[in-house]
């Protein structure tokens, strides 16, 4: 069970790692820390974190999907602000140099990162597993297949190979790459 946790906050630190450069941040229980990239120590910043399950950096600051609220939170110390509503059910969150977006039962969601407004974009996104910003595009993996999304008509395309198995998804727009985690669970257990 060890084993398992310490993936699971090996991901969350990847992917907020990925998405905000040059800090790392990880929620373990009810407290976030600020990780130092060179030598792994960690910081405590604020409490309250519990139930985090979605977290991604953008713009210098952090935002966070805990239960049903949208957070905006400040990495130098933690402190946050609500900045929407309606969030239950969302199960992949990931950001642009412009926008946040979010995969929430069958629709996903350009969020604007500096009030919290949201609008659906088009596409039919039922069996999205993961989402991440790469190459200037929005990727998905949708029922096992990756597509590449632009946000802006919903016009995709499909991408070669299967992604079953999939675990984390990160993007990386300096590289314009998306880097995919598949992993056996059964090995955790």
């Amino acid at each position: 069970m060890n084993k398992l946790r310490y993936f699971i906050l090996a991901t969350l630190l990847l992917l907020v790692g990925t998405a905000a450069a040059d800090q790392l941040f990880a929620v373990d229980g009810d407290i976030l820390y600020d990780v130092d990239s060179h030598d792994g120590s960690w910081t405590t910043l604020s409490s309250s974190w519990a139930g985090t399950e979605l977290m991604v950096g953008h713009s210098g600051e952090l935002f966070a999907i805990q239960g049903n609220t949208l957070y905006k939170a400040n990495p130098a110390d933690g402190s946050w602000t609500v900045l929407s509503e309606s969030w239950d059910g969302t199960n992949a969150l990931a950001a642009s140099d412009e926008f946040l977006y979010s995969a929430q039962i069958g629709n996903i969601y350009r969020i604007d990162p500096m009030n919290g407004d949201w609008e659906s974009i088009p596409g039919s996104y039922v069996g999205t597993q993961f989402l991440c910003w790469a190459g200037d595009a929005l990727m998905i993996i949708q029922n096992d297949i990756l597509y590449r999304t632009d946000p802006a008509t919903g016009d995709y395309t499909e991408l070669p190979s299967t992604y079953n198995g999939t675990t984390a998804v990160a993007g990386d727009s300096n590289k314009k790459r998306c880097q995919v985690l598949l992993l056996s669970l059964a090995q955790y257990r």
